[in-house]
């Protein structure tokens, strides 16, 4: 008997279409778990869902550059002084590499390597990372180089750049100092910048008014607490009239709040003791009294 292979056309070409499908399903997230392999990247961060914003131009297009191959990109990437990472772009039929600034980072599906940091010969003028980081699991591998080959948090954890630029070894000094204690069981600390002469009267008129708290029973105490800017003010008016200013000799940042603290903690060791209260605040601040 003679036998006849029979098949329809659409049967047939949806057969070859779902098995190519399952082998590049197959062989094909295989071969990308291998190129994300961390052992493929020694000196590389790899982060899923990141992606790079800036990237190297180049000299004669406003395009990023951008190549097929990891290895290759890899390579170029080593060799270009400008390039701190990798980003991984989905293309129509494949995936290629765009070489990119490090590291300002944003939520994206796009995948990217970024160059780790080297600590080994790193001189650290204030904070030591690596101390933060035996401290602080979380923070390992979470710091990479920028544009100006300085190794920094990103990301989640950017806002630890700011213990890097806290100078634990700083002295603050006082240039000016308000009069000692004499009986006041309260004491108020006012952090406040030169400019805000302003503030500091309504304050003096209002909630920090002596009388006030003499009527609930208490005789205070108000510091004012002032840093350095480079604007220049003439505070010497108020500084003899007023005698509330405490004013140091460090530059007036975030960074330096700290010190303000410290400095009005070392002003109560030394000229107020004795007092029973402490209060700490800022010159934009309301307090009822009553």
């Amino acid at each position: 008997m003679e036998m006849k292979i029979i098949y329809r056309r659409p049967v047939f070409l949806f057969a070859v279409f779902a098995i190519f499908v399952c082998s590049y399903g197959i062989f094909g997230h295989a071969k990308r778990e291998i190129l994300l392999d961390e052992r493929f990247l020694p000196n590389w961060i790899f982060h899923e869902k990141m992606i790079i914003k800036s990237c190297v131009k180049k000299q004669s297009t406003l395009e990023c550059l951008r190549y097929k191959n990891l290895e290759l990109a890899l390579l170029a990437c080593e060799e270009n002084e400008e390039c701190n990472g990798l980003s991984e772009v989905s293309g129509d039929r494949y995936f290629f590499y765009e070489l990119r600034k490090g590291p300002e980072i944003v939520e994206s599906e796009t995948n990217s390597w970024l160059i780790s940091c080297d600590d080994e010969n790193a001189d650290f003028t204030f904070a030591n990372p690596k101390e933060l980081e035996e401290n602080y699991p979380e923070l390992k591998k979470q710091r990479v180089k920028n544009s100006n080959n300085e190794c920094v948090f990103f990301g989640k954890y950017a806002h630890m750049n700011t213990i890097l630029k806290f100078d634990p070894n700083l002295k603050p000094k006082a240039l000016v100092s308000p009069p000692a204690c004499f009986d006041e069981d309260l004491i108020f600390g006012i952090k406040s910048f030169p400019k805000d002469a302003k503030n500091r009267q309504i304050l003096r008129e209002t909630w920090l008014d002596p009388k006030i708290w003499s009527s609930l029973g208490f005789k205070i105490k108000v510091v004012f607490i002032i840093a350095q800017t480079e604007e220049q003010i003439n505070l010497a008016e108020e500084i003899n009239e007023k005698k509330d200013l405490l004013i140091l000799d460090f530059p007036e940042t975030l960074y330096n709040l700290v010190y303000k603290d410290i400095s009005f903690l070392r002003f109560i060791e030394n000229k107020c003791l004795f007092v029973d209260f402490v209060f700490k605040g800022d010159d934009d601040i309301l307090l009822k009294t009553g």
